[in-house]
């Protein structure tokens, strides 16, 4: 099974777009602080990682950039 910590992951996505929490909270409509606030919450529950693989699958998170930019 592959765990991917998500919180990590919006942190390497910011940093290898050269984009700070308040450019990002500015994206979405909202302050750092709510930026932070989604970062240390994203997380998938053990219980649904536990579900999807006692239905004999694994999770894959990938990130693929859009064609957009902002």
């Amino acid at each position: 099974m592959i765990i991917n910590n998500l919180s990590d992951d919006i942190r390497a996505l910011c940093r290898a777009e050269g984009i700070t929490q308040i450019e990002a909270g500015e994206r979405m409509g909202i302050q750092r602080q709510g930026v932070n606030q989604i970062s240390k919450r994203a997380t998938i529950s053990q219980k649904y990682i536990d579900l999807i693989e006692a239905m004999g699958y694994d999770i894959e998170i990938q990130y693929v950039r859009r064609l957009t930019q902002f």
